[in-house]
């Protein structure tokens, strides 16, 4: 991450309490990393107006995070080597548990790009969360934290001369019948071909 000089953070520590609000602008890039089920990701985008804020006065919600907005433009994406195009990042809060401050899911939508006629959609979610780390002394620091990479279905089409395919491929995690797996649904309509020969 490489934030510009118009990011803006601000702390107060004393005795009784600990705060501090964030203002973030700049640059994310994940350079060739690995998402959980998906391998060689490799994006870079610009965010602006990403805020954490933390008061440890309160007795609920101490630590607050919005996700800002995002610049989805040029250099290209990549997801297991393929071309994509993002949109729409958004944060999902869920549940705290243990000693997380936050916990939740980055989510974005997923456009695979192949050809003008082949390509699909679906919609990622990279599971989050920031913990309270006190340490022995009470001056431990927050720790982020990856814990899992959800896919949703997968819209496949191919729209070609010859034929039309449509299609989805739903993934399945944990899942308490049949385990761990895939399943998918496929429309094939094919196209009438008139030749004509000229004596």
């Amino acid at each position: 991450m490489e934030l510009t000089p118009t990011s803006n953070i601000m702390a107060w520590v004393d005795k009784n309490k600990k705060t501090f609000d964030i203002d973030l602008n700049g640059t994310f890039v994940w350079d060739d990393v690995e998402l959980g089920p998906v391998k060689n990701v490799n994006m870079e985008l610009g965010f602006q107006g990403i805020e954490m804020n933390y008061d440890s006065s309160l007795s609920n919600n101490k630590f607050a995070f919005e996700p800002g907005t995002w610049a989805f433009a040029s250099p290209q994406k990549m997801l297991s080597n393929f071309p994509v195009t993002i949109s729409n990042i958004d944060f999902e809060t869920k549940s705290n548990s243990g000693n997380q401050l936050i916990h939740g899911d980055l989510t974005f939508d997923v456009i695979f790009n192949l050809t003008e006629d082949i390509g699909g959609q679906t919609n990622m979610a990279v599971e989050l969360a920031i913990e309270d780390n006190p340490g022995v002394t009470g001056t431990g620091k927050f720790k982020p934290k990856y814990l899992s990479t959800g896919i949703n279905d997968i819209s496949i089409y191919a729209h070609l001369p010859a034929v039309s395919i449509d299609g989805t491929l739903q993934f399945r995690n944990d899942h308490p019948v049949y385990g761990n797996g895939f399943k998918g649904t496929l429309e094939a309509s094919f196209k009438l071909l008139v030749l004509v020969s000229l004596l």
